[in-house]
């Protein structure tokens, strides 16, 4: 839900100011993937250095950085509970 309010606002303003293209937009399943490449871009600046997108960063605002963060770190917990969610089972 969260991720196709950010699909239709933020998402397509981020794409077209660092990579002057529209991929991540397209649909739900390629924005998950989206949101969670420039929350390791506006994350790790090892990561955006990787992507090209160090200086290109700085573009976006702080409050749009920090929901990317927000979803990053929640996704990586979300898949740590269900992995040890697992391990707890067997």
């Amino acid at each position: 839900m969260i991720v196709a309010r950010l699909m239709n606002t933020s998402l397509i303003e981020i794409e077209e100011r660092l990579d002057g293209q529209r991929i991540f937009s397209l649909n739900i399943f390629l924005a998950v993937q989206g949101v969670l490449q420039y929350g390791t871009v506006f994350m790790s600046i090892r990561h955006a250095k990787r992507f090209g997108l160090i200086e290109k960063r700085k573009l976006i605002d702080a409050k749009t950085q920090k929901i990317y963060k927000l979803m990053l770190v929640s996704f990586l917990l979300l898949m740590c509970g269900l992995f040890s969610s697992a391990l707890v089972e067997y």
